[in-house]
């Protein structure tokens, strides 16, 4: 069993290395019939995934990155229209970022361009 789950995760790995190969990323946003970055693809798909708006912070964990980074790539897809900010209704101070019509269908046409 261990030796299974071994093999898969070598195998996922590979393909998830060779899915962020430029030439393959290219590839993608050919099919999907965008120019959006992978790390803004990434962070998109990650708060598409989550069902649920995030805190920048929140959002930097669940990609493995730091804030900084996950907050230049958040105002890109805002001015791009892909994502918006809305006040926290718990905190007003704070900020959830949540995908919008626009980028809930760039994450769908980004899938099915990845298969």
């Amino acid at each position: 069993m261990d030796k299974d789950l071994d093999a898969l995760e070598a195998a996922l790995g590979r393909f998830m290395k060779a899915m962020w190969r430029p030439k393959s990323w290219e590839a993608v946003q050919q099919i999907a019939k965008t120019n959006i970055d992978r790390p803004g693809a990434s962070l998109l798909m990650t708060l598409s995934d989550s069902n649920a708006d995030c805190r920048l912070h929140e959002l930097a964990i669940k990609m493995g990155v730091e804030a900084p980074s996950v907050t230049r790539t958040v105002q890109r897809l805002e001015q791009d229209g892909l994502i918006a900010r809305a006040v926290d209704p718990n905190d007003r101070r704070a900020t959830r970022i949540v995908p919008t019509r626009r980028g809930l269908a760039m994450t769908r046409s980004l899938r099915q361009a990845k298969r």
